[in-house]
C-alpha cells in the first residue's frame, strides 16, 4: 500500500505539475516526504526483526576489509556534500568473520550514517580495523555469545569529529527510538533505530558494539566481532612464514 501511495504521488507530480499552483505542489512534497519517512521507519523495524535472529543458513565467511570499503564508497557522496573527509586504516592481513554480507554491511551502514549525520561540515570520519586477542566491546549482559576459542576478534572503529554525546545520554544510546537532546540531533531526520539495529546485529553474530564519546569532541563506535578460527590459523601460518624468511 505504501508503494502504491508513493507511486501515485510521483505520477501526480510529474504529470500534473504544470496545472498545479504553488500551494498544491507544496502539499505534494509534504505527502512525498512523509511517505519516505514512513518507508524508512518500516524498513528499520524490519531490520530490527531480522536482527533478532541468530546466524541463518546463508552465513558464509566474510572478508571484513572488503565490506568496509563498500560502505565507504556507499557513503562517499554524502561525505562530499558535507565536505567531510573519510579516512581509513586497515590491518594489512585479510580478516574474516562468519555472517552474511547483508548483516555486516548494515552494521557499517548504520555506524557510518550516524557519524556523517552528526559531524559538521569540514569534519572527519575515520574507520580503523584491527584484530585483537581480547574483545573491546561487551554485550548488554556484559558477556559475549562466542568463546575465546573463536580465534580472536576484529574491532571495527568508526570515529568522528562530530557533536559528541553527553555522558548522561550514553546509557540509553542503544535504546530503540531514543534520540539525543542536542539541537543538531533534534533538527536532523532520523528514527532513533540505527544504533539499536547495529548492536542487535553485532550480538546476533557473537559480538557487540561499544562507544566512547565526549560532548563537543566527537564519538568513536567500535563493532567487535569474532574472527573465523580457520582464518586465525591462516594468519598464524602467514606470520610464521614471514618470520622464517
Amino acid at each position: 500500500p505504501l508503494n502504491l501511495i508513493m507511486g501515485s504521488i510521483s505520477i501526480l507530480a510529474d504529470s500534473m505539475a504544470g496545472e498545479m499552483n504553488d500551494q498544491q505542489l507544496r502539499l505534494i512534497d509534504l505527502i512525498r516526504n512523509g511517505s519516505n519517512r514512513l518507508r524508512s521507519l518500516i524498513l528499520s523495524l524490519l531490520d530490527i526483526s531480522k536482527a533478532d535472529y541468530e546466524l541463518d543458513s546463508r552465513s558464509e565467511t566474510i572478508h571484513i576489509q572488503s565490506i568496509v570499503r563498500e560502505a565507504i564508497v556507499f557513503h562517499q557522496n554524502l561525505a562530499l556534500q558535507k565536505t567531510i573527509t573519510i579516512s581509513h586504516d586497515f590491518h594489512r592481513i585479510p580478516l574474516y568473520v562468519t555472517g552474511t554480507r547483508e548483516k555486516i554491511f548494515k552494521i557499517m551502514d548504520n555506524l557510518m550514517s550516524n557519524a556523517l549525520k552528526y559531524t559538521l561540515e569540514g569534519g572527519t570520519v575515520q574507520i580503523l580495523i584491527q584484530p585483537s586477542i581480547e574483545p573491546l566491546a561487551g554485550n548488554s549482559d556484559g558477556r559475549f555469545h562466542s568463546s575465546s576459542s573463536s580465534g580472536g576478534w576484529v574491532n571495527i572503529t568508526v570515529s568522528d569529529t562530530g557533536i559528541g554525546i553527553p555522558e548522561e545520554e550514553l546509557p540509553m544510546l542503544f535504546t530503540e527510538f531514543k534520540r539525543g537532546a542536542h539541537h543538531v540531533v533534534q533538527s536532523t531526520e532520523g528514527t532513533g533505530l540505527g544504533l539499536s539495529i547495529a548492536k542487535k546485529i553485532a550480538e546476533s553474530l557473537g559480538g557487540s558494539i561499544s562507544v566512547k564519546s565526549r560532548e563537543g569532541k566527537g564519538s568513536a563506535f567500535t563493532a567487535t566481532l569474532p574472527l573465523c578460527v580457520a582464518e586465525k590459523e591462516q594468519q598464524n601460518n602467514e606470520s610464521h612464514i614471514s618470520t622464517s624468511l
